[in-house]
This record gives structure tokens, sequence and C-alpha cells, in this order.
């Protein structure tokens, strides 16, 4: 969990209180889910599981636990989900937010942004990445809002992707003025970039074809496309008045 927004933490408790229904309190250690998150969020829990019906069974490490190599859980990490190393990456949105960057024993590199405004620190701790996952609330054009609300554009996040040498940027967290498909237009560097969604399923030997799926989510939705398009130029139009 990067941050301690709604939106990022609420959900939580229902999938740890589905998941103790078919997790038998006799299973093994190897079944214990291991949660990575900011502190406040194990207080969180713990007062939720005092009033729930079903119990929540995880093994908790605070963020800031994660900025090294060599944490408590990277043994168990190893051997579980065969995760060579696990990193986590302060990132500037809240208090205590972080991205995270995954490195696998069979060679694929998984970096995820959290919300946050472009950060040096995780386009170096994610160099070389196979996939970065990064959120564009706002469209390209509205860097002065993005950094307002301490969140990142689409061209600010592909440009992330760009520095870090990913081979893959799949652009998520879009503002819900975009309800169907985002504002992605002609963003830089657009032959690595994809579009996730809701429900959205995506296999390592996928991100091959991801970027050209993005059209196809256009052509689908011409109209709000197209709405866009005239709200991006009177945005234009305005600030040149100014």
């Amino acid at each position: 969990i990067s941050h301690m927004h709604a939106d990022h933490h609420l959900g939580l408790v229902t999938v740890l209180a589905r998941r103790a229904k078919v997790v038998s309190s006799s299973s093994s250690e190897r079944q214990q889910l291991t949660l990575i998150g900011p502190r406040r969020l194990l207080d969180w829990l713990v007062e939720f599981d005092a009033v729930s019906i079903a119990r929540m069974s995880f093994r908790f490490l605070p963020n800031h636990c994660v900025r090294r190599a060599d944490h408590a859980l990277a043994s168990v990490l190893s051997r579980d989900l065969g995760l060579e190393s696990v990193l986590c990456v302060p990132v500037r949105h809240c208090y205590d937010a972080w991205g995270i960057v995954l490195n696998h024993v069979d060679g694929w590199k998984l970096v995820y942004s959290g919300d946050a405004v472009p950060s040096k620190k995780l386009v170096k701790a994610g160099r070389d990445a196979t996939v970065l996952i990064h959120e564009a609330t706002f469209e390209a054009g509205m860097e002065s809002e993005a950094r307002d609300k301490m969140h990142s554009t689409t061209q600010q996040a592909v440009d992330v992707g760009t520095a870090m040498n990913a081979w893959r940027v799949l652009l998520t967290h879009f503002s819900q003025r975009y309800a169907k498909v985002p504002s992605i237009g002609a963003t830089r560097s657009g032959a690595r970039v994809g579009v996730a969604f809701d429900l959205m399923r995506c296999t390592l030997s996928q991100l091959r074809s991801l970027p050209s799926m993005t059209r196809g989510f256009e052509l689908m939705f011409p109209d709000e496309v197209e709405e866009q398009r005239q709200k991006k130029q009177k945005r234009r139009q305005q600030q040149q008045k100014r």
C-alpha cells in the first residue's frame, strides 16, 4: 500500500477478510499474506480487525523498513515469491508516500510509482525496469494542476519511464474527468506506453503488444476523444489570453 488515501487502502480490508475465509487458521506460514504499507496502516487494520467478524491474518512491514535490500522479510519474499529484492522508495505526494521496485529471480523488474510527482529517486532505483506502472492523473498541459495536487501528467509519467530506460510504461490512476478513456494524444515516446483500466490483467508475455492497444481504446470512444480535444484547445486558448 503506497499511502494512506482512501482510494488506495479502503479495499484492503475486504481482500483480507475474504482471504481469511478461504485460508484456514491452521495453514502454514507460507500462506500468510505479507503486507507492506505506511506505518499508520497497521493501526487502522488492528482497529478494524477488533470489530470485524472475519479475522485477518497477515505479516506487516512498514514501507520505511524496506529501504534496504536486507530488510526483515527479504528471505521470506525470496522463498515465497521468487523476489530477489524488494525496495521501497519515498516519493512526494502526501505524508509517508512510497513507490516500490520489485526484482525477480527470473530477470524481470517491476516499478510502481504510487501517487507522486516525478521522482529522481524512483528513476535511479528503477533503472532498466521491465515495466514501470506510473500514475498519470492529469493530461499533458495540466502540469500546474498536477503540481498543486502532487500528481503527475501523462507526459511526465512517460518521461520518468524514458529516464529510467523502462521497456514498457503502463499509465494508470487517471482523473475522473476521463471517465472512459484517458487523454494520451501524441505523447512523446508513445511506442513504449500502455493504458491501464479497472480489472485489467497483463502478463509479462503480453507487455510487448501493450502499446498497440492504446489506439484501439481511442477508436472505441471517438466522441470522448473529440470532447477532450476540444477542451484541450479551449484551455490552450485561455492560457494564451493570460
